[in-house]
């Protein structure tokens, strides 16, 4: 048995120091991360679209959780949407959205953490990981960190990606990257629909 399995501060101790070592880690490398939006430009071209339902039957899990996902999507979203990847840069997803506050506005959603589903302030933009790294397998990008969920507590009920094609997020040290080895930029447009969909 693990010592954070023994009691719950061990567990949080040992995400906090999981997070200075991440901390540290990017000041170490001086990575250059994608943080440029150009909010009037749209690029011409295409490399792959998808959508996303937002809503589907997850086992028995309350509804209300799902309602959640989406307001914690569209801040989520938000704050991705529009980021240029320069050459030689590298996308993040915890750099861009950065942590997971009721002061930023993220409400109670859904979880998998140790193995089982619980709830948390941020919860359920791991969906938005999962599409952003689908689309990145599409493009000459280069995934430097993915990972994927531990386990799948869910039946495939409208599922569109299959199940080991997510990427596991956790503010963060668990992390979604992607690098940009070419002489060309790309952008990511990504969004919240009325009909409880999102796109990238």
């Amino acid at each position: 048995m693990r010592l954070s399995e023994l009691h719950p501060i061990f567990y949080y101790t040992r995400i906090e120091q999981k997070r200075l070592f991440r901390f540290l880690a990017n000041l170490i490398a001086r990575k250059r991360f994608a943080t440029h939006k150009e909010l009037s430009t749209t690029f011409p071209y295409t490399c792959k679209k998808h959508q996303s339902l937002l809503k589907r039957k997850l086992g028995n899990s309350d509804p209300k959780l799902q309602e959640n996902k989406i307001i914690n999507l569209k801040i989520a979203t938000s704050e991705i949407d529009d980021v240029i990847i320069k050459p030689g840069e590298t996308f993040s997803f915890w750099q861009l959205v950065g942590k997971t506050t009721e002061a930023k506005g993220y409400i109670e959603g859904m979880q998998l953490a140790m193995g089982e589903v619980k709830t948390g302030i941020g919860g359920g933009i791991c969906q938005l990981a999962n599409l952003l790294y689908w689309m990145a397998l599409h493009t000459p990008l280069i995934v430097t960190e993915r990972h994927h969920h531990s386990f799948d507590p869910f039946p495939d009920s409208g599922r569109t990606l299959p199940f080991g094609s997510g990427a596991s997020v956790f503010y963060n040290y668990i992390d979604l990257r992607f690098y940009n080895p070419t002489s060309q930029s790309f952008q990511i447009k990504v969004w919240v629909t009325f009909k409880r969909r999102y796109f990238c």
